[in-house]
């Protein structure tokens, strides 16, 4: 039974979570809404699987499944945790771990790439984690430095990791994730607050979000590419306008618009793309604080953390419908990745420290995983090892001394599909 003073602070959110266990259905309560094709229908209220008490490593986890601490802010992960490197590092963990994703080796095994959210100017980057085919930690190394805010990103078709810089000034950089070629800055994408980006592996096009209240959602198509991979210095940058679910795509005038316009002796900030110089004068749809984006068998998939929405966006159809909607199971979609057989994971930005998965097929939302005791933390970066059989995610903020910590989770996740 909850105190008073406990009931104060007990959010819609859990109010769902409690009675779902019981199996109450409360009519006229604010669920979820789901989109098929022009089909749009209630959702079944929160799904309660029982996660199983804190495991050593703070995380509340459905059962059979385990997880392991893989780095943390300012360790050697070599050194931490005593696996056996085929080759010395002095890498440190790079702070407050960001996007993320997983790349196969030709050896057998991945590698984990994580951004650095960090917004002194060009102390951000991205930091790699090398694991053999029988998940040890070999490697550890940087593969992008002296870039500002880098947020979230996305993996190109022919395996490099396209990071993001969250910055007004922000622009979009490829990475080799084997840390080997030097980091492409590509101005053709774009200058704003990127968030996220997203590729149709058939025609090498780039989807990207904008972190900011009125952003848009954009497409850029590449100018040249061969049958296995595009080069994004030149091209056309798009932005959405949607009228009856349909796409239409509008040329942008100036993707490198100056967002400081002087007034007298005053200079104003323009965080917006779509609300500078020539763009002004476009017409666009616009999507409240676009967070993360996946690809995932012909749809872009990507969250509004403003609106506490996930969408879905038909490429070969051109159609874009508010596929999840609500803030009872999952509040405020921010990071998302899709496994093989499509079941979506976000992580809940709304301080709850939690990833909840939704399942295509049975409609389904449920938590899969609670972290414990990361006030003020939140959670990013998750993606599937090649296998589907593990989970790579943060806490981007750790605990009180706010090293941010990345882990591994393992289990059988499409069970759940």
């Amino acid at each position: 039974m909850l105190e008073l003073d406990e009931m104060k602070n007990y959010s819609k959110r859990n109010f769902l979570k409690t009675i779902s266990s019981f199996g109450v259905f409360l009519v006229g309560a604010n669920l979820p809404i789901w989109a098929s094709n022009n089909l749009a229908y209630a959702a079944s209220s929160f799904t309660s699987y029982n996660l199983q008490e804190k495991d050593e490593n703070d995380l509340m986890l459905l059962e059979g499944f385990k997880s392991r601490v893989v780095a943390i802010t300012g360790k050697r992960p070599l050194r931490k945790y005593n696996y056996r490197p085929s080759r010395k590092s002095n890498y440190k963990w790079h702070r407050a771990p960001d996007g993320g994703a997983v790349f196969s080796t030709r050896s057998g095994g991945w590698i984990y790439v994580s951004n650095s959210e960090v917004f002194e100017n060009n102390r951000g980057g991205v930091g790699a984690l090398v694991f053999d085919k029988n998940s040890n930690i070999v490697n550890a190394y940087s593969i992008c430095s002296k870039t500002t805010g880098n947020c979230a990103g996305g993996p190109t078709p022919w395996n490099t990791w396209l990071t993001c810089e969250e910055i007004t000034e922000g622009f979009v950089w490829e990475c080799d994730p084997l840390g080997k070629k030097k980091p492409i800055k590509y101005k053709s994408l774009g200058m704003f607050t990127h968030e996220a980006v997203a590729i149709d592996p058939k025609t090498f096009n780039v989807y990207m979000t904008e972190d900011q209240e009125k952003g848009g959602f954009y497409r850029f198509i590449p100018k040249k590419k061969s049958k296995n991979k595009a080069n994004y210095k030149k091209g056309i940058l798009q932005v959405a306008n949607i009228k009856d679910d349909k796409v239409e795509w509008i040329n942008v005038p100036e993707p490198q618009a100056n967002p400081k316009i002087k007034k007298g002796k005053e200079t104003k900030h323009i965080p917006v793309l779509m609300k500078r110089g020539k763009n002004s004068k476009i017409k666009y749809t616009i999507f409240n604080r676009g967070e993360g984006a996946w690809y995932h068998e012909g749809k872009i998939f990507f969250a509004t953390t403003g609106d506490n929405s996930i969408w879905a966006y038909d490429i070969s159809g051109e159609k874009l419908v508010k596929f999840y909607k609500g803030d009872g199971a999952l509040a405020k979609p921010d990071s998302i990745t899709v496994s093989k057989k499509g079941l979506i994971l976000a992580a809940d930005d709304s301080g709850d420290m939690e990833i909840v998965a939704i399942s295509q097929k049975t409609k389904k939302t449920f938590s899969l995983l609670r972290i414990v005791g990361h006030k003020g933390s939140e959670i990013t970066g998750p993606a599937f090892n090649p296998s589907g059989k593990r989970l790579y995610f943060n806490s981007q903020r750790g605990k009180k001394n706010q090293r941010g910590i990345t882990y591994e989770v393992t289990g059988p996740f499409e069970k759940y599909a």
